[in-house]
């Protein structure tokens, strides 16, 4: 799986990630 930066600065994990690590919306990492 790809992680990218998106144009605001924030780290962009796909989906299936986030899902599997258990993260959600606000989750400090």
């Amino acid at each position: 799986m790809r992680t990218t930066i998106d144009s605001a600065g924030r780290i962009v994990v796909p989906k299936p990630l986030r899902d599997a690590l258990g993260f959600g919306p606000g989750e400090t990492l």
